[in-house]
């Protein structure tokens, strides 16, 4: 089975917990890119801004989820929502 472990972690926290599920797996593994900065406290007061009121952000990543049997995806939560709940995919 083709394993892909996808994450987004804005202070490494979920990137840490991510590689360690693609270790274990032997899974390929790709991290989902904000375009929007998010860094420092600014940063994190925004994210929590964002989720609550769901704005969506853009992101890119590498591989292709649909070369994959199985996906797995890390994500933070801000002010009770996924991350992955705010993705704009279009």
């Amino acid at each position: 089975m083709k394993t892909l472990v996808v994450f987004y972690s804005r202070t490494g926290n979920t990137r840490r917990m991510g590689e360690l599920i693609a270790q274990k797996l032997h899974a390929d593994i790709d991290e989902i890119i904000d375009q929007k900065s998010r860094s420092g406290i600014i940063g994190w007061i925004l994210s929590g801004r964002d989720a609550m009121k769901e704005y969506l952000t853009k992101i890119t990543f590498t591989k292709n989820p649909a070369d994959y049997d199985l996906v797995i995806v890390g994500t933070p939560i801000w002010a009770g929502s996924c991350f992955s709940d705010l993705f704009d995919r279009k």
